[in-house]
């Protein structure tokens, strides 16, 4: 979580946003029931190295329930061959598995990398905050 900060927020505010015990806490409040979620890590090679991370949860809005995708990060090494997009797979996995059929997540409006990313998966920018630089991305995939 630590590494997305950094990267979107640059080393000096990534880093002094949020303490690491807190960070660890957050992570680990998604695994050990004090929140419904989950998170799933990409590996690759024979020695099954970490290169990426999806932590996702239950959220709800005004309209009701929805899946959260509240942290993705991939290695550098790791870009560029659809690792994110199948991190994104598992959470829109997780999240049908839930009925969950609305799916969001917020980040700096600087992230292209995953505003385009999701993008091209169908979310869209449903929401900006001019003061705090941020947005919010929304799927809604409910039947019709």
């Amino acid at each position: 979580m630590r590494a997305t900060l950094v990267e979107v927020l640059g080393r000096e505010l990534g880093e002094s946003l949020y303490s690491l015990e807190w960070l660890k806490d957050r992570a680990a409040s998604h695994v050990d029931g004090r929140c419904t979620g989950a998170i799933f890590i990409a590996r690759e090679g024979a020695e099954a190295t970490n290169i990426g991370h999806v932590i996702v949860r239950e959220e709800a809005d005004d309209e009701g329930p929805l899946g959260l995708v509240s942290t993705i990060y991939v290695l550098p090494e790791g870009r560029r061959h659809g690792v994110a997009r199948r991190l994104v797979d598992a959470a829109h996995h997780w999240f049908q598995s839930r009925d969950l059929h609305r799916s969001a997540t917020d980040t700096s409006e600087t992230n292209l990398p995953l505003i385009n990313l999701l993008g091209g998966l169908g979310y869209e920018i449903v929401f900006r905050s001019d003061e705090k630089k941020m947005v919010r991305l929304m799927k809604d995939a409910r039947p019709a």
